[in-house]
């Protein structure tokens, strides 16, 4: 989850402290969660919001499938 989660940033070329902004948690937390040193357990609904935030889905972050209806929902051009 974590190389995701810091492959979509790096691949949308957003810094690391504006998605922690986005996010709305420390630039220093958003680190420790890409790096994994926050470990595997993060919050659902802050899963939620890093992906909103990379307009992506949680699930993609988590597994690395993507939900065309949770796409969507997010924002994400995925099936427009």
């Amino acid at each position: 989850m974590q190389n995701r989660i810091r492959e979509v940033r790096e691949l949308k070329e957003i810094k690391l402290e504006a998605l922690a902004k986005k996010v709305q948690i420390s630039k220093a937390y958003m680190s420790q969660i890409e790096t994994g040193v926050r470990g595997k357990r993060i919050s659902y609904p802050l899963l939620t919001r890093i992906a909103v935030a990379l307009e992506t889905t949680a699930e993609y972050l988590m597994n690395g499938e993507a939900n065309d209806q949770g796409a969507e929902r997010v924002g994400s051009r995925a099936g427009h």
